[in-house]
């Protein structure tokens, strides 16, 4: 009996060791993943931007923008875009002011490289769908970000696509936004003129005699022939 218990103990020490090392491995293993993911999320947010940031040659566009969006027939929309700049990478909000999007807000990721801001955005309520991308270009001396953006259309269900601008000064906003209130203005004044063509186009006009005229009793009268008077009698 002796003997066994003695023979016992060396088996019951190596399966602790076995564990206790299959134990260290998984410590191990799961610190050396946490300490990839740490270093990678280090390197990408921290290490990387702040180089980019320290090579960085473009211009910088960060801060607060007022942009122009011309649709003619639904009124020009006016956003102020708040934009943060991490070397090349651009995160902004933008809050619409005007229309029937008043309030709502979207969040804009993108690059700004070579005078470009390529970005896709998309609004902040789960409820919405509306998405879509934009390339700007800063143009006239760095006041102005101009180009187009493609939006997918909720009352269409199809993607459109209308020109933008982006001020940096709010003097030459308000100035320019003026400017295009009076071509809605005009465009919308044509827009009504030609409805009320159409309109008296389509609706049945009145035949009326014109002046001078004899009327259709009064022709009637003149070309029916009178009947000749009986020749008189000769009296005997």
């Amino acid at each position: 009996m002796t003997n066994l218990c003695a023979n016992f103990q060396p088996i019951q020490t190596n399966m602790n060791d076995f564990y206790s090392n299959i134990a260290i491995g998984i410590i191990a293993g799961l610190l050396a993943t946490l300490l990839t993911i740490g270093f990678r999320q280090v390197w990408i947010c921290i290490i990387v931007p702040w180089f980019e940031e320290l090579v960085y040659k473009d211009a910088k566009i960060e801060g607060t923008w007022f942009g122009i969006y011309q649709i003619f027939i639904q009124g020009s929309r006016y956003d102020i875009i708040s934009i943060i700049r991490k070397g090349h990478h651009i995160e902004a909000r933008i809050t619409c002011s005007t229309g029937r999007d008043t309030g709502r807000s979207y969040l804009l990721t993108g690059s700004f490289r070579n005078l470009i801001l390529s970005a896709t955005y998309e609004t902040e309520d789960r409820r919405s769908l509306d998405r879509g991308s934009m390339t700007l270009m800063l143009t006239e001396n760095g006041g102005k970000l101009v180009g187009f953006f493609a939006y997918y259309s909720d009352l269409k269900h199809e993607i459109n696509h209308i020109p933008v601008i982006w001020y940096r000064e709010k003097t030459e906003f308000d100035a320019d936004y003026k400017k295009h209130q009076i071509e809605e203005a005009k465009e919308t004044k044509k827009l009504e003129e030609l409805k009320t063509k159409l309109e008296q186009i389509s609706r049945p006009s009145e035949v009326t005699p014109p002046k001078n005229q004899p009327t259709p009793a009064e022709t009637t009268a003149v070309s029916t022939p009178s009947k000749p008077s009986d020749p008189p009698k000769n009296k005997i």
